[in-house]
C-alpha cells in the first residue's frame, strides 16, 4: 500500500534512496499502524531495541496512508504529484491561528485540484503551514468572500493545544 500511494504522490524514488528506512509501528489495541521515516542504521538499532518512537513520523496507515504534518512537507518537498495552494501574508496568519482559507488569500495552486482532496497549504516563501481539504476544484479556488480550503491540521496547533492546558 506504501509503495503504490508514494508512486501515485510521485515520491517513490525518495523513499527507496540509500540510507533511509521506513519503520511500521502496530498499535495493537486501535488497529493503526504509525509510519516513521529513519536512517537505515537507526532502523537497524529500532528493530533491536524497540524504543516508543524512532525518527519522523510520516503517516498513519489504515484503509489508506494520512499524513502527518512533516509526512506532506516531504512529500511535497520531493513529490511530483502533492497538490498545493499557497496563501498570502493574511491567509498565513490566519491558517496559523487554525482559521480555514478564503478565496481572496490564495495566490497560487496546483492545476489539479479536486474537490474534498488533502492538499498542502503554503506560505509566500513556500514553508508548509498545514494540511487542507479543498472544498472547491482550481477552477473555483480563488472565488473571492468564500472559503474554499478547510484548515485540516497547522503548525500553530500545538501552540493552541498548550495554551488551553
Amino acid at each position: 500500500m506504501l509503495k503504490r500511494t508514494y508512486d501515485r504522490l510521485g515520491c517513490f524514488e525518495y523513499f527507496e534512496g540509500n540510507d533511509k528506512c521506513i519503520l511500521i509501528k502496530e498499535q495493537l489495541k486501535t488497529k493503526v499502524r504509525e509510519v516513521y521515516l529513519t536512517s537505515e542504521s537507526a532502523g537497524e538499532l529500532a528493530l533491536s531495541i524497540s524504543p516508543a518512537h524512532t525518527g519522523l513520523l510520516i503517516g498513519r496507515l489504515g484503509k489508506r496512508l494520512i499524513l502527518s504534518l512533516q509526512g506532506a512537507e516531504i512529500i511535497y518537498q520531493v513529490g511530483r504529484k502533492f497538490p498545493f495552494v499557497t496563501v498570502n501574508d493574511t491567509g498565513e496568519k490566519l491558517v496559523l491561528y487554525g482559521r480555514d482559507v478564503f478565496g481572496q488569500s490564495i495566490t497560487d495552486a496546483s492545476p489539479n485540484i479536486r474537490a474534498n482532496q488533502n492538499l498542502v497549504i503554503l506560505n509566500s516563501e513556500r514553508e508548509t503551514l498545514a494540511i487542507g481539504l479543498a472544498k472547491v476544484p482550481t477552477q473555483h479556488i480563488f472565488k473571492e468572500g468564500s472559503v474554499t480550503v478547510l484548515n485540516l491540521l497547522d503548525i500553530g496547533y500545538y501552540l493552541r493545544f498548550q495554551a488551553k492546558k
